[in-house]
């Protein structure tokens, strides 16, 4: 079967996996008789294939950015990145990712096609959190009198968070204008 090997100068060259017999003849000429034929029953396997990670675990805050070091044997073999799900992680052919939104997710990091290298894979874990937020308070009592106004002096931390809402318990007692506290 010429597809799984082909016979080049007296060398049997391997070419996909399978079995195939190899035919070996000689005809003789003017000095020698011919020789019985014989045959090499040749085996064709995929040739080996590993990658390993630095690491299987990521925990990651939506946003940030990581690197998935990838090392594949033979070191000349490509690594594939797929992520399971595109909605919690990305991940470019270099093995970048970014956690785009809040969950779980895996990765799978791969070499080999099954038709000259084994296929093998590691799975990658990636869990994506929402970044922490802190409401900072200046002041947990105001003492106001009628008419006064304070400055709420609430904050987010990190102040790239947004911004807070303030809600009044009693609107006959203070109410809240644009993050100002008002004694009615």
């Amino acid at each position: 079967d010429e597809s799984i090997v082909k016979v080049e100068n007296a060398k049997i060259i391997a070419l996909s996996k399978g079995i195939a017999v190899v035919n070996i003849s000689f005809k003789g000429n003017n000095k020698y008789a011919a020789a019985i034929n014989k045959t090499i029953k040749v085996s064709v396997g995929l040739n080996d294939a590993d990658v390993n990670v630095s690491k299987t675990v990521y925990k990651l805050n939506v946003g940030d950015n990581d690197t998935i070091f990838a090392v594949p044997t033979p070191g000349n073999l490509k690594v594939n990145f797929t992520t399971a799900d595109y909605d919690i992680v990305s991940v470019d052919e270099d093995g970048n990712i970014i956690a785009l939104g809040e969950g779980n997710a895996t990765i799978t990091v791969s070499v080999g096609d099954n038709i000259v290298y084994k296929y093998d894979s590691v799975t990658v874990n990636v869990t994506v959190t929402k970044i922490p937020v802190e409401i900072k308070i200046a002041n947990e009592t105001l003492n106001l009198k009628i008419k006064g106004i304070a400055d709420s002096a609430a904050s987010l931390i990190p102040s790239g968070a947004g911004n807070p809402t303030y809600i009044s318990s009693n609107e006959s007692v203070v109410i809240i204008n644009n993050g100002q506290i008002v004694a009615v």
